[in-house]
Parts: C-alpha cells; structure tokens; sequence
C-alpha cells in the first residue's frame, strides 16, 4: 500500500501506529470470548484454569490479544496446542478436546450448539477488522465503491 503496490487490504487493525500515508475504516469489532464445550461450565477463570488449553497462537496477532488477556488475569494453564486457524480451534473445542480464548469471530455462532461462548466485555481486548488505503490512491472512484460495498 504504501510503495502503491496495493490499494486496499482487509486486515486485522495491526498493532502500533499505522503510518500517517495509509487512512483505515473500522468494518468490525469483536470481543475477546471463551469458549468450551457445551458440557463445560464455571467462570471464565475456572473454565481456562481446570481444562486443556488450547491457545490462539500468540506469535499471531490475534492471539496477542488472547495471550494478553490470559496473562493479565494470571492463568497458568499450560497450552496442549498453539494454532492460529479458528475454525480449527473451534471445532476441537467443539469436539471436547480442550477450551479457548479466541476473537468472537463470524462464523463462531455455527457452532452455539455444540459450545458455550462468554464474551469478555473489555474493549481493550477486541479485535478490529479494517480496511487499509493509502491516503491518495491511483484510484479513488474505485476505492470509494469498494467501501461503499463492504458497508452495506
């Protein structure tokens, strides 16, 4: 984007600043959530600190913010797996393998039957999906429509 290479990107809001040359458009926000299978309740604390941990990948910008929520909360839990697909986290987590802290992503609510969500309502903890320009692009008429459709 910046050498002009690219003219739009959808992305995760990226840590630190985001250079003066690129304008972003925030297109989603989502909360940090816990998850486990159905069978498993308690506290979000209890629910990561009693069961295996399968951790979103910290080396991964979401599970950056997964890894800075659990540590702030002082959970011990020793991870079984680092993975950075959610859908793969999900699913396991759906198959009683172990529990989570992901974004509450899309797709999260096709597997409500089969797990409990609870949502962590501190904003510091959301991960944002945005849209990434330059400033000027070469094609502004374009970049334009092409907000204008993921707004709707």
């Amino acid at each position: 984007m910046i050498d002009g290479d690219i003219d739009a990107a959808i992305m995760m809001m990226p840590f630190g600043d985001i250079p003066k040359s690129l304008q972003y458009w925030i297109l989603r926000e989502e909360p940090l959530a816990v998850i486990c299978h159905k069978s498993v309740h308690g506290t979000a604390k209890k629910i990561l600190s009693q069961n295996p941990y399968i951790r979103y990948d910290p080396r991964c910008w979401g599970g950056k913010i997964a890894e800075s929520y659990v540590q702030a909360e002082a959970i011990t839990s020793e991870p079984i797996f680092d993975l950075d697909s959610l859908e793969i986290i999900t699913q396991l987590v759906a198959d009683n393998v172990g529990v989570s802290v992901i974004p509450y992503w899309f797709a999260l609510d096709k597997f409500k039957n089969d797990i409990n969500i609870i949502t962590i309502p501190h904003k510091k903890y959301q991960r944002r999906i945005v849209s990434i320009s330059a400033y000027h692009p070469q094609q502004p008429h374009l970049l334009n429509l092409f907000i204008d459709a993921l707004r709707t």
